[in-house]
Order: structure tokens, then C-alpha cells, then sequence
């Protein structure tokens, strides 16, 4: 092999060793990111107000926890109907984050979803019927 190949393998080894290193910085400072709680509650705001803004209703969260990326838990989830009665209450809740999805599309997509203390105020007609 010639000195020229021998410098030209060695730069690309290089280069490609400085693109994973710096792949891996970024995973590691997105996950140290988002296991601060400012951070965390900067994302529940904007998730708390994309939804509400969605489902056209009020929506809150009183905590939220990222961990490691692929492990989202919340406290206090409040959602109003559209008369302004409490329509779902959930104390504690959590959810699996599939990773493949969030690599590769951008999406959350939540597996493994946990609740504990859930109260789902429903309204009915005569016949029973929800309304």
C-alpha cells in the first residue's frame, strides 16, 4: 500500500471517528438536557399547549419526567369537556417511548402505557347513551 492510500485511509478513519464521537455528544447532551427539570417543564408546556390547542379543550399537567429518553411520566393530568367539567383525572401515568420511531420518523409513539388513580367523568343521556 502507498503512503498517499496509507494517509488517505488513515484521514477517512478519522473523519469518520470524529462524526460517531460527535453523534454520541449530542445523544448524550439531549438526554442531560431533558433530564433537567426547566427543561422538562418547557416540554410539558408545549405539549400541554399543542394539545389543548388540538383538542380545542383545557388541558394540564402539573409534572412531567423524561427519563433516558424513552421513558415519559406524568403527574396530575387534568382534562376539561367542552362545558368546562372535569372529563378525565389521572393521577400518575407513564409510558415506554419506542425508540425506532422517534430515530427514525421523529414520532412518539408510546407502548407500555401505565395509569393509577383514574377518574373518567362520562355523561349520559336517558337511554344511557354518552353523550
Amino acid at each position: 500500500m502507498s503512503k498517499v492510500t496509507k494517509n488517505l485511509a488513515i484521514t477517512i478513519l478519522h473523519t469518520l471517528a470524529g462524526v460517531v464521537l460527535a453523534i454520541i455528544l449530542l445523544f448524550l447532551t439531549l438526554a442531560l438536557a431533558l433530564s433537567l427539570p426547566r427543561t422538562q417543564s418547557f416540554v410539558a408546556r408545549k405539549a400541554v399547549g399543542w394539545l389543548s390547542s388540538t383538542t380545542n379543550t383545557h388541558i394540564a399537567i402539573e409534572n412531567i419526567a423524561i427519563e433516558r429518553l424513552t421513558r415519559l411520566s406524568a403527574e396530575g393530568i387534568y382534562v376539561e369537556d367542552l362545558e368546562g367539567d372535569t372529563l378525565l383525572w389521572v393521577a400518575k401515568a407513564s409510558a415506554t417511548i419506542d425508540r425506532k420511531p422517534l430515530l427514525t420518523e421523529g414520532a412518539l409513539v408510546p407502548k407500555d402505557v401505565r395509569a393509577e388513580d383514574v377518574l373518567l367523568d362520562t355523561k349520559t343521556d336517558r337511554e344511557g347513551l354518552l353523550l
